[in-house]
């Protein structure tokens, strides 16, 4: 009787309750920051996205309202009136690329100076010779980038030309990339805080349960 009562299997200890509701709390508030987490994070893209192409909008409408592009345009491209101005405006703002062209796409700026008269790249410049502001991602003569286009007006109100500007899409990745690392540090922030506010809440219910008797 004794030998079986030695191969009987020990019976388990069963969890007590605190550590139960430790378990409980803690997924609990895994669950919410995790998906807290995953909408923020896609939240950081969409916003990201949007203030950079309102930023490129609002540079490339400001250019095109130049007296200085209107008159470039009424000239030839080696006559060189846009170019510097681009440029300037493309270092200034930390820009891609700065291109206008005219209504047959011919560019009159662009940073590799050997493609100004050449017919800009892309079927994306088409809305914008229609009059329409168009965004796009589409590579080019340089990287992949995001694209702003905007039609340029004379003083009648006759379209003559395109401003195009060009953001970098790995300058806008990069921009996402410090948003989701912002919210990771925000996460882990709060899970130090849920961490100390569970420690406290189980010392607490473990001195009620013991002098409830139940430990």
């Amino acid at each position: 009787m004794s030998d079986l009562q030695q191969l009987s299997p020990t019976r388990r200890r069963p969890m007590k309750l605190y550590t139960l509701v430790t378990l409980m709390v803690c997924a609990i508030i895994g669950s919410v920051l995790l998906l807290v987490f995953a909408l923020y994070s896609m939240q950081i893209t969409r916003a990201t996205r949007d203030d950079v192409k309102d930023t490129a909008l609002g540079i490339a409408r400001t250019f095109a309202d130049s007296p200085d592009v209107r008159r470039g345009l009424m000239a030839s491209p080696q006559d060189n009136i846009i170019q510097p101005i681009a440029q300037a405006v493309t270092r200034r703002n930390d820009l891609l690329f700065t291109v206008v062209t005219d209504m047959r796409g011919i560019r009159y700026s662009h940073p590799n100076e050997a493609l100004l008269g050449l017919h800009f790249i892309g079927d994306d410049l088409t809305p914008a010779l229609e009059g329409k502001e168009n965004v796009s991602v589409n590579r080019g003569a340089l990287a992949e980038a995001l694209r702003v286009f905007t039609p340029v007006y004379d003083n009648q109100h006759d379209q003559i030309g395109v401003v195009i500007v060009g953001i970098s899409l790995k300058k806008v990745e990069d921009q996402i990339t410090r948003g989701r690392l912002n919210a990771v540090w925000t996460i882990l922030f709060s899970i130090l805080m849920s961490s100390l506010a569970i420690w406290g809440l189980v010392r607490v219910l473990k001195r009620i349960l013991f002098w409830a008797g139940a430990v």
